[in-house]
């Protein structure tokens, strides 16, 4: 029995002892197969631009807050060589649990970040407070601390926007730039410039994809989620504070969908369809690419961003957010209730007599999609009765959902191709202007 025993223990001494490495073998065993399969599974923002031939360099902000945010710098080196100067800047901001990655996923000619480049547009891409390249902060850790999380997406649009234009403007020497949102991103850009106005002066033209304000009418399953975690905000949001939501193990993810490639390919299709629409997959879909999509596309954010999301569906109102809590809401707002936004001030010049567009400020493009089941038909002709004048140009590209615009094979022909063209037109116009003479000053 002694020699059994000792046996016994040696054999769970060896397994003690090896098993852990076995394992750590394993993981980097699969984790190799399958970035060698694709190697975009967990390369960063700046590792795909450079496999697709583009220069990458990556700039630190800090906030006035104290968040740290890494912003991604692409270009075309062959483009800057044969120019002096750039044609413009441009910033391109992600939507909900993205990153910049976004931007640069597909190839040359179907990924906006690369068409802009092409056309010696100095682009960079934004990241927001709490995904991947924005879990930094001069104070409070990412890992431990919960009053990092203590954020929505009114802090990025109150926080992150203005120090990224202001960083990029003063790094470059540019006074204006050219912004380009999806999802999130435009709904940060419409909250900020409506609080705003020195951001309205340093946006020249805001190129808006699947653009949000209310989310009143949406009909993505997602809603269902939104109604329980505004009934659970309503009744603990007071007493728990926020924390990390995602991001999603891109590593445990990536091994998954190497072991059973079948049953990621319809995880993948069904997030996709139920966050974002129901268009034609076989139109729209890179399925070799499904899974590094997904791989960063959860990025991460905090549970106050859905709260805050979900406030707004459900109240059918832009307004800050809530606390649920009256002593919180008197400490940030002066009030029991979170004040309203009013982006109807956007680019309107107020006086005692009246309020008029002011041409000088931001002009908007906006792209919607028809099978875009995030923000539907009602939201946006209310969007669009609100901007009213500010508005350039609108399109509505047909048999597109609200992922197809930063994902989808299509989003070239319908967007990008198109912002690219307004952008060297703008550019064009805005030199004519200035080599004008000055008549007056002559006579």
């Amino acid at each position: 029995m002694s020699k059994f025993l000792a046996l016994s223990s040696a054999i769970l001494l060896v397994i003690y002892f090896t098993l852990p490495l076995f394992l750590h073998q394993a993981n980097r065993l699969l984790i190799s197969l399958a970035t060698d399969n694709n190697p975009d599974y967990l390369a960063t923002t700046c590792e795909l631009a450079k496999s697709r031939g583009y220069d990458c360099e990556t700039h630190s902000i800090t906030t006035e807050d104290g968040y740290i945010i890494d912003t991604q710098r692409v270009s075309n080196k062959t483009v800057t060589a044969t120019h002096q100067t750039s044609q413009g800047v441009a910033l391109l901001m992600h939507g909900f649990e993205c990153d910049s990655t976004i931007w640069v996923q597909n190839f040359q000619n179907q990924s906006l970040a690369y068409i802009l480049a092409d056309e010696n547009i100095d682009v960079w891409l934004g990241n927001i407070r709490g995904n991947f390249y924005g879990e930094r902060h001069v104070k409070f850790s990412s890992a431990s601390d919960p009053d990092f999380w203590d954020f929505s997406f009114q802090e990025m649009a109150q926080f992150d926007l203005p120090a990224t234009v202001n960083y990029i403007l003063e790094t470059t020497g540019y006074e204006k730039i050219y912004y380009v949102g999806h999802s999130q991103g435009t709904l940060m850009a419409f909250l900020q410039m409506s609080e705003d106005e020195t951001l309205q002066d340093k946006i020249e033209f805001a190129f808006m994809l699947t653009p949000v304000y209310t989310l009143t009418s949406m009909i993505t399953p997602i809603r269902y989620a939104l109604d329980l975690v505004y009934q659970l905000g309503f009744y603990i949001g007071p007493y728990v504070p926020s924390m990390r939501l995602g991001p999603a193990p891109p590593l445990d993810f990536v091994i998954w969908s190497y072991m059973y490639p079948l049953p990621s390919y319809y995880v993948t299709e069904f997030i996709w369809q139920a966050f974002s629409g129901d268009s034609d997959h076989a139109l729209h879909r890179n399925h070799s690419q499904m899974v590094a999509y997904f791989a960063h596309g959860l990025a991460g954010t905090s549970v106050h961003n859905v709260r805050h999301f979900a406030q707004i569906y459900k109240e059918q109102k832009l307004a800050k957010f809530n606390y649920q809590n009256d002593k919180l809401n008197l400490l940030h707002y002066n009030s029991t209730q979170p004040p309203e936004y009013n982006i109807g001030k956007i680019n309107r010049k107020v006086t005692k007599e009246n309020s008029h567009i002011d041409r000088n400020r931001t002009k908007f493009a906006l792209f919607w999609g028809d099978r875009d089941w995030m923000v539907t038909k009602h939201d946006r002709m209310k969007l669009q009765s609100i901007l009213g004048d500010v508005i350039v140009y609108s399109k509505i590209c047909e048999n597109f959902s609200h992922l197809d615009f930063i994902w989808g094979l299509r989003a070239n022909e319908c967007a990008y191709f198109k912002i690219s063209d307004m952008v060297r037109s703008h550019r064009r116009q805005k030199i004519t202007s200035q080599s004008k003479p000055d008549i007056s000053a002559t006579n």
